[in-house]
């Protein structure tokens, strides 16, 4: 498993010491520096993946969506594999592969024809913008199929039996419609169903499954396909897609990587993207090592036991910890945790079968208690199978029924007393059953039994093991002995379903419709869903009632009937909603979004496209990239020099500092800075090079660092120029020959040669771009040559001179040197300066 070192930070930063380290290169090779990266470096940092990183506590125990079990699977299944519907951000019931769904009028000609009741018949209009990860189409073929496979073999493909239990068969309309046909599966008539417009089947490919035998889809295949490359090893049509290592990854156990579905169908069907390259499943040993990876910014999200949860809250508020939020709020999936009891006839001790020894465990349990300190407030006590954060279907007991069921140790005691468990001796620890008692009359144990029974916990849930040596204290009290053991998850669940146990302490999760979690109590899912054989009359014909009800109102009184029956025979003990305790960074992802508010927002979200995945924005893994200009470059003492800072960032992460630090001494040292102005202004009082940094910061804590040199000199350059000759005709020619000089540490920039046109004292010509230039004046007269030479960094000087052309010559030449010498300094460019004479 992963270990605290196994998940290393893939962004890169850059603090001053990096750029310390680049001033002193600048030093030695006086040359402008372009940045901290190579303008290669930079390309790669920016095109590296954004990564999605999710903690968990749980391994995915299978990659076949038709043998996993746990919620870690359920969310790596979610990612691979759409599903007919969602839900929403407020658990509402949505449309992704079917854009919409409805129940199928009885004037519609086929229903005419057939004579099937209104209810019996659904219709699903499916996308046409869908794509397996093959680049196959999705078509109302896939559908078929999947329900069919599903109905027809219904004791074999367990997964989705909640809602295949009652499929009859699968028709298809055109390459984009399908209506699927609900029946008895007892009389074999046609029934309405009320639960199908939400159908949380994950949709695999037929033409990649086709061929498969049931029981192969169900037990034997791994989840994956080896022989299909290039395509991904598994193939869905969900928002993420499997990389080729996916099996090796998953038997290593750290970590699994998905990339984004370029070709999602959301896009098209609902204009919904998802923002990030890649997402990621880290698997943990503990919740220590995964808060650790947390505080690091190793994952960005997770879910955390109460304990660890707590401590994170603490660090929060006290300010130790920055950059994390937390959310608590009741689950979406409705989970629930629960002391099971195995109800079949059958495993250590079966006179657990005895109702009243159920009630009275049930008395002698402190939810309350329970609550508070191992689930540390983050929940609250449970009472019935469909939780309060689903108020349209959940039923809250009576007064009167809670008080069969209340913690009340002396009442336990007494119940089991007064039906026949006693101790066998006066201070014997534990009861034992006698002839008088229910057990013994119904031949599930022998005289003489003691009421000890066995108890499974889940390993990944440390605080069910804290639950379980309560009970033992709080159950001893009544004569009751509990041994309890730790197991791994899969573990337990496969002992659970052997039906050879006692007690165990797990968990439910449902669908929002309630046909999921009461069907799963049902005895129509014995040896599939139902995980203790637990089987009530009264149950079962509100159950049924449940299904056919159209009318919500008459449904919700079934439902509520169902929900009041097994709490009352208590072959459940429930516990406690626990909370969703999630905590995740700030820094490196925006779009979490108020999930109180919002509940379908959590990562609980499994029913496929989780609205989640499509508001999340990257902030943290893409660096900015600094750059700013300098004018001028090189300057006297006097001058100001003007920095104008600007910085390219990711597309959804804004600058959130920008900072330009000054060499102010010469010596390698920062002595100034500036923040959040994006020009400054700063001279020297002191020739020399000297470097300028820009530093700036993006949301996400990362940084990049520009840096550039100037040059700072107080030596002008020197001017001279030769008129050969320097007087005579017109059309005589005249050459003129500049030259200049200037400060060793300077470099001459240009020369510039301008010429009173026409002897009216207005400079009208400049050339500065020839050493030797030919020209001749047409008129008579005297005319002034200027020459200006301007030094790099930027100190002038001027010389002139006059010329006479006689008015009885002939046209005079004049040959004119016009250059620009321009010295390099380790690659600077230079620019030209035209000033006009003083």
């Amino acid at each position: 498993m992963l270990g605290i070192g196994g998940v290393g930070m893939r962004a890169r930063s850059l603090g001053i010491l990096s750029a310390f380290a680049a001033v002193a290169v600048a030093f030695v090779l006086s040359v402008p520096i372009s940045g901290m990266y190579s303008i290669e470096e930079k390309a790669e940092v920016l095109a590296a993946p954004t990564t999605l990183k999710i903690g968990f506590l749980q391994d995915i125990d299978s990659l076949n969506p038709y043998i996993g079990l746990n919620d870690a699977s359920y969310v790596f299944y979610s990612l691979v594999y759409d599903a007919l519907t969602c839900v929403d951000d407020k658990m509402n019931v949505t449309g992704n592969l079917a854009l919409s769904t409805w129940t199928v009028p009885t004037t519609d000609p086929k229903m005419v024809l057939s004579g099937e009741p209104y209810g019996s018949v659904w219709q699903y209009n499916l996308t046409h913008n869908a794509y397996w990860h093959d680049g196959e189409p999705f078509t109302a073929d896939d559908v078929v199929w999947n329900m069919e496979a599903n109905s027809e073999n219904y004791t074999t493909m367990w997964a989705y039996q909640p809602y295949t239990y009652f499929m009859n068969w699968t028709e298809k309309v055109d390459d984009y419609t399908v209506r699927v046909h609900f029946y008895d599966r007892d009389t074999g008539e046609s029934m309405p169903a009320a639960y199908p417009y939400s159908l949380s089947m994950h949709m695999l490919p037929e033409h990649l499954l086709g061929d498969y035998p049931a029981v192969n889809l169900s037990f034997t295949w791994p989840g994956y396909f080896d022989n299909i490359a290039p395509a991904p090893p598994i193939v869905g049509t969900g928002p993420f897609m499997v990389t080729q290592s996916i099996y090796d990854d998953w038997v290593v156990g750290n970590r699994i990587t998905l990339v984004k579905n370029p070709n999602y169908h959301w896009t098209a069907d609902y204009g919904r993207s998802v923002h990030f390259d890649q997402l990621q499943l880290l698997f943990f040993e503990d919740s220590t090592s995964m808060l650790i990876a947390l505080e690091r910014g190793e994952i960005d999200v997770a879910q955390f036991p109460p304990q660890a949860y707590r401590s994170l809250e603490s660090d929060v508020q006290t300010g130790d910890l920055a950059n994390i939020e937390l959310f608590t709020g009741p689950k979406m999936t409705q989970y629930w945790t629960e002391i099971t009891f195995c109800m079949n006839n059958a495993g250590p001790n079966p006179a657990r079968l005895d109702r009243t020894i159920r009630q009275a465990l049930s008395m002698a349990t402190d939810k309350t208690y329970i609550v508070n300190n191992f689930y540390l407030g983050l929940g609250e006590e449970a009472t019935t199978i469909i939780p309060p954060v689903n108020p349209q279907w959940h039923y809250e007991p009576s007064e009167s029924e809670k008080a069969q069921m209340e913690f009340n140790l002396s009442a336990a005691a007494q119940l089991l007393e007064d039906n026949g468990y006693r101790y066998a001796n006066p201070g014997d620890p534990v009861r034992v059953a006698t002839a008088n008692s229910s057990a013994v009359k119904l031949g599930l144990v022998t005289v003489g039994t003691p009421l000890e029974f066995e108890m499974l916990v889940r390993h990944e849930y440390p605080e069910e093991k804290d639950i379980a040596t309560f009970l033992q204290d709080q159950w001893a009290q009544i004569g009751v002995s509990v041994v309890y053991q730790v197991v791994t998850e899969a573990e337990l669940s496969a002992r659970v379903y052997t039906y050879r146990y006692d007690t165990a302490i797990w968990y439910w999760s449902s669908d929002v419709d309630p046909n999921y979690m009461l069907f799963c109590k049902s005895e129509a899912s014995w040896y599939g869903w139902n995980d203790n054989l637990w089987n009530n009359a009264s149950y079962e014909e509100n159950y049924s009632d449940s299904v056919r009800a159209m009318d919500a109102y008459e449904r919700k009184g079934y439902v509520d009937n169902c929900q009041r029956i097994e709490f009352l025979d208590a072959d459940y003990i429930l516990l406690a909603y626990p909370d969703q305790t999630y905590a995740w960074r700030n820094d490196t992802f925006s779009g979490w979004g108020d999930w109180a508010a919002n509940p379908g927002r959590s990562i609980d979200n499994y029913y496929t496209a989780n609205p989640l995945w499509f508001d999340l924005v990257s902030l943290a893994n893409k660096p900015p990239v600094a750059s700013f200009t300098v004018v001028p470059t090189i300057g006297p003492i006097s001058t100001n020099f003007v920095v104008n800072a600007s910085s390219s960032t990711d597309l959804e992460d804004p600058l959130s500092a920008l900072v330009v630090r000054w060499d102010w001494n010469h010596d390698g040292t920062w002595d100034t800075a500036w923040s959040a102005e994006k020009v400054v202004n700063h001279s020297y009082d002191s020739n020399g090079t000297f470097v300028i940094a820009l530093e700036v910061k993006d949301t996400g804590g990362l940084t990049d660092t520009e840096l550039k040199s100037v040059i700072v000199t107080n030596v002008a350059p020197t001017a001279s120029f030769t008129i050969s000759p320097t007087s005579g005709r017109p059309g005589t020619s005249l050459e003129f020959n500049a030259s200049g000089s200037s400060d060793p540490e300077d470099s001459l920039n240009e020369l510039q040669v301008r010429w009173d046109w026409d002897g009216d004292g207005a400079w009208d010509t400049v050339w500065s771009t020839q050493k030797v230039v030919s020209y001749k004046y047409d008129d008579a007269g005297t005319y002034d040559v200027r020459l200006q030479v301007m030094d790099s960094g930027g100190l002038t000087n001027t010389t002139h001179r006059s010329l006479v052309v006689e008015k009885s010559s002939t046209m005079m030449w004049i040959a004119i040197g016009v250059g620009v010498v321009a010295v390099a300094a380790g690659g600077f460019a230079f620019y030209f300066l035209k000033r006009r004479p003083s």
